[in-house]
């Protein structure tokens, strides 16, 4: 089916393509929301097809999304839940492709990495150009990101000198989980990696953050011990508790440094 061309002049200026104007924006937009809400790699991104939905049904009946992400970097597969964000958006990539009530079209991928060029597949990120199917590749998906950025700089100046990279919605996916209390070893099998330390180098923990996780952590370990040994202090065990540093304070000496830091002789001579 073919598809009209819709070309609009405003204000004396050159003629605007509608059409392709909504194409970029359409895939602007599922594509910053794959990447910000499932974390997967530019390669992974491109490489998902209407193959990697699965399901997956729990003892209560609830049903979740699953999407399957192939193998890449790590040469492991892997399962990322889809939340209702991330299902909504595929859900509209699915909507778009088989809008003609077709299935959605089988295309080779050129694979830059490995050299090779893939078995016809149905990609989900395959768009229409002109009256032909073709792949999203890295470039096109660069230039979606920076022209989206372009747009909202003219608008906030905060984003005016920003280029967005697939690997930043990655950084921000990865921050996301932890800083919202997913265990950091969940995180790092979200995201494919093989070590702890690798997925620590993504995060961006806030002090703020680090003081409620830890206040939070000792808030458990309280109620797991007797309440006895919580209580408020008594004035005598108070005095003697400030009697006893007294004390410490005379045998090592008053000086600037750290206790232990330096000999008690040393304080003396300072």
């Amino acid at each position: 089916m073919g598809v009209t061309t819709v070309r609009v002049r405003a204000g004396g200026g050159d003629a605007v393509n509608l059409v392709a104007m909504e194409e970029d924006a359409f895939w602007t937009w599922a594509v910053v929301h794959t990447l910000r809400l499932s974390g997967v790699r530019m390669e992974e991104l491109l490489e998902l097809t209407h193959l990697s939905i699965r399901q997956y049904q729990r003892p209560s009946g609830e049903v979740i999304g699953l999407l399957v992400i192939a193998p890449s970097k790590t040469d492991r597969e892997r399962v990322i839940p889809m939340s209702a964000e991330l299902f909504h958006v595929i859900a509209q990539i699915i909507r778009r492709l088989t809008a003609d009530r077709r299935a959605i079209r089988l295309l080779r991928r050129w694979d830059q990495a490995e050299k090779l060029l893939s078995e016809p597949m149905p990609f989900l990120f395959q768009r229409r150009h002109n009256s032909t199917f073709g792949m999203l590749n890295e470039n096109t998906v660069m230039r979606l990101l920076r022209k989206a950025c372009n747009r909202i700089g003219q608008h906030d100046p905060r984003f005016a000198d920003l280029a967005f990279t697939a690997h930043d919605f990655r950084r921000l996916f990865a921050t996301d989980l932890v800083n919202n209390g997913v265990p950091i070893h969940i995180g790092a099998a979200l995201l494919g990696h093989l070590s702890l330390q690798t997925t620590s180098g993504y995060v961006a923990v806030f002090n703020g953050e680090l003081v409620r996780h830890y206040q939070q952590f000792l808030d458990n370990r309280r109620r797991l011990r007797p309440d006895g040994e919580y209580r408020t202090p008594t004035r005598t065990e108070w005095g003697e508790f400030e009697e006893h540093f007294d004390t410490r304070k005379v045998e090592l000496g008053t000086c600037g440094r750290p206790y232990a830091s330096v000999p008690p002789r040393a304080c003396l001579l300072l």
